[in-house]
């Protein structure tokens, strides 16, 4: 055996390694594109944007402001 053909054996055996890392990590990838997207697709259900969430705050400060002037109007006319 000459040293070239040793050498290609080298070369050889490392791309074949890098190549079967680099499948994993596309196989990986492709996992965790799935599970984000499933993520995505629970988001609406769980969770409320914050501006949502921020306008319906104002609502229920605004109906809680409105019942204590009534109740503080009732409790002048006593």
């Amino acid at each position: 055996m000459d040293w070239h053909e040793i050498a290609l054996g080298a070369i050889g055996l490392l791309v074949m390694a890098y190549g079967y890392l680099f499948h994993g990590i596309v196989r990986d990838q492709k996992s965790l594109e799935k599970r984000m997207s499933e993520h995505e697709k629970e988001l609406p259900e769980k969770y409320v944007r914050r501006d949502d969430f921020a306008a319906f705050k104002r609502e229920i400060l605004d109906v809680l402001n409105r019942i204590e002037s009534k109740i503080d109007g009732k409790a002048d006319k006593s």
